[in-house]
């Protein structure tokens, strides 16, 4: 994926719950590299991954709200 795919699908939806894309960032990825791999340097608790296609087919809106947070990490969730 390069940074040409990103503008475009950021173009075509929006993500953000709060209506302020700018507080949802997404990046790139090389050929080969999973979400579960990656690491965000200096971001602690409110940050993770996860795969477009996740945005795209089940229209998920970012950032989650606190019930949807608690729910994840009750079933020890990973989102990607």
């Amino acid at each position: 994926m390069s940074l040409l795919d990103v503008n475009f699908f950021r173009s075509k939806r929006d993500i953000s719950s709060t209506e302020n894309e700018k507080d949802v960032i997404v990046s790139p990825y090389d050929v080969g590299e999973r979400v579960c791999d990656q690491h965000l340097e200096g971001i602690v608790d409110e940050s993770f991954l996860m795969y477009m296609a996740v945005l795209e087919e089940f229209g998920v809106m970012i950032p989650f709200t606190a019930f949807e947070m608690d729910v994840l990490k009750f079933l020890n969730l990973a989102l990607s």
